[in-house]
């Protein structure tokens, strides 16, 4: 039968049906053949795979309106979404939907890639759920695309205005060390180009035919939460006028902001929501000062050495010869006194260009890991080769390729299984998923959902001070976590819908909200501040180095959300979890 002409699948959630066809074409996207339509309809998701997928998964695509504010305008927006089936035998207890961060991350590729979907049943949510992932407004597989493409011509360097990045002063050895550790600052001329790309985006956001842009901020995307959660009590027979209607919802990251949004929006609708790696609302909406979201990176950084040093050798391989925490201490500033891009720029060198990338792939590798510190054994390896490919006195003799290409060339231990290597906060996504995304996250998602959250603050002045908070804060994330906002001086469009909280309310449900001491970006103090926000709420606080519970994979965390999903337990005011499986522990 053609794939446009077959008929959905049986709205049984636990319906186990298979189709051979999915074996058949290696060019199949994972929504060929699926049909949009106001109602979920269930068809299977066309992509090569093997069988065991094709059993577990569902797909299908819901219309919704584009303009929720101008509804009778007939405009329709798409949400892809993919069912992880609940797995027979168990009491069905109904569907959660949920968001793995970015923004900009894949929900639906996320819930195919059963591995994950399998790894979030077992260890937060428990059996008897349908998990539900889905593409946000202008992202991945929903329509209309957002379209923003950075070009050379849509660069104005000749727009250098009081807002751009300026020149770190007092940039001494001394002054770019924290816990010990040399971390030199970015470049002025380094930072000049990221201002350069940051307004060439925005232009091609602003010009290019881009239909997504002012319909894919939160509102929006927390409303079409909404839609799903309707048309999931349509599939039920109820009416989706019904007060009764409850969405259950696990968010991480950036899934918490649209968790928190839907909360104050739509309170009534609020059932079981779990809140992991709690970003702070208030903050995203007024983007004033956010240095608070980094606060604890530089810190979380640090415990890579004195945990790599108790490992050792065979475990840490930069551990090698160190005799003390402080020899890999200075193991590692010996390399980063290389990276002094500064100086090569006050000479002239040729040489700067060189430093400065290689300065920022160091930065952007070492603050990667950070949400992932399981896989420290990689950043160990890397950190060895990097080592060794930098040994040359001239940077001009440094083989630039290989360096910047050192971190794909790390290989797993024998003993590292896919349980380990898999954490993180964008959940991990086949090697060839990406050819068959019509618009796949990038630059653009995270800017455009962002920017058009937080209130207009174009032409904002960025203060030395607060130049200075920014990289005091963290070293190695103070500058990129400026130039996100000055992206947000620069961004030229404006959502249809704009609201802008308050942030809070009496729930119909409680909310829990999780996360990590040393989180890199989403500090546990966001999630204290949200708890109080909303009435009956309650926290766990989780003594881990890392990005979300899921990626810690601690284990008195996740037996606190399992409790709440599966039979509605909070744990009790100030509950509080041990670390458990350090970095480098088998």
């Amino acid at each position: 039968m053609p794939v446009s002409d077959q008929a959905p699948l049986s709205q049984n959630d636990n319906d186990n049906e298979t189709d051979n066809d999915n074996e058949s074409d290696t060019t199949l996207k994972l929504f060929d053949g699926v049909i949009e339509s106001p109602d979920l309809k269930w068809y299977p998701c066309k992509k090569v795979d093997d069988k065991t997928r094709a059993s577990k998964v569902k797909c299908a695509k819901l219309t919704v309106p584009l303009d929720y504010k101008n509804p009778g305008n007939g405009l329709k927006a798409t949400i892809p979404i993919v069912k992880y089936l609940a797995a027979k035998g168990v009491p069905y207890k109904g569907s959660i939907l949920f968001n793995p961060g970015g923004p900009g991350a894949l929900g639906t590729e996320s819930a195919y890639d059963i591995s994950q979907t399998e790894q979030m049943a077992s260890n937060i949510t428990g059996p008897g759920w349908d998990i539900l992932g889905f593409d946000p407004r202008g992202i991945g597989y929903s329509t209309p695309h957002a379209n923003c493409t950075l070009t050379d011509t849509n660069s104005d360097i000749e727009k250098r205005d009081t807002s751009r990045i300026r020149r770190f002063k007092n940039s001494t050895l001394e002054n770019d060390k924290v816990f010990g550790l040399y971390l030199p600052r970015d470049p002025t001329q380094f930072t000049d180009e990221k201002m350069e790309m940051v307004e060439s985006g925005a232009a091609s956001c602003a010009t290019s035919e881009n239909q997504a842009a002012r319909y894919m901020n939160t509102p929006v995307v927390a409303t079409d939460m909404l839609s799903i959660a309707k048309a999931l009590a349509r599939e039920k027979g109820k009416s989706d006028a019904d007060a009764e209607i409850k969405l259950n919802y696990y968010g991480m990251s950036y899934g918490t902001i649209l968790g928190q949004y839907f909360a104050s929006l739509y309170p009534a609708n609020v059932g079981r929501f779990v809140l992991d790696a709690v970003a702070d609302a208030e903050q995203w909406i007024s983007n004033d000062d956010d240095t608070e979201s980094i606060k604890h990176a530089d810190e979380a950084f640090s415990r890579f050495f004195p945990l790599c040093f108790k490992a050792g050798p065979k475990r840490c391989t930069f551990a090698e010869g160190a005799k003390s925490t402080s020899d890999l201490i200075n193991r590692f500033n010996n390399m980063t006194i290389k990276l002094n891009a500064r100086e090569y720029e006050a000479t002239k060198s040729p040489a700067a260009s060189i430093v400065e990338r290689v300065l920022n792939d160091f930065y952007s590798k070492i603050f990667m890991s950070l949400y992932a510190p399981h896989n420290w054994w990689q950043l160990a390896d890397w950190l060895v080769k990097v080592e060794e490919l930098i040994t040359p006195k001239n940077p001009a003799n440094w083989p630039l390729a290989e360096v910047l290409g050192a971190w794909d060339n790390v290989t797993a231990p024998a003993e590292e299984t896919e349980e380990d290597s898999s954490h993180g906060d964008v959940a991990h996504i086949p090697a060839d998923v990406h050819a068959h995304i019509p618009f796949q996250p990038g630059w653009g998602g995270l800017e455009q959902v962002k920017c058009s959250d937080s209130r207009n603050i174009s032409g904002s002045v960025i203060s030395p001070q607060e130049e200075e908070r920014w990289y005091k804060t963290s070293r190695l994330a103070g500058s990129s976590g400026l130039s996100a906002k000055v992206t947000c001086i620069k961004w030229q469009v404006r959502p249809a819908w704009e609201w802008y909280g308050p942030i809070g309310g009496s729930t119909a449900t409680p909310i829990l909200f999780v996360g990590n001491h040393l989180d890199p970006v989403t500090p546990f103090e966001s999630a204290e501040r949200a708890a109080k926000l909303f009435k009956g709420a309650q926290t766990v606080y989780v003594d881990e180095i890392g990005h979300t519970v899921l990626g810690t994979s601690n284990t008195c965390a996740m037996k606190h959300a399992q409790a709440y999903f599966q039979d509605g337990t909070l744990p009790g005011p100030d509950t509080r979890c041990k670390p458990e499986r350090q970095p480098f522990e088998l």
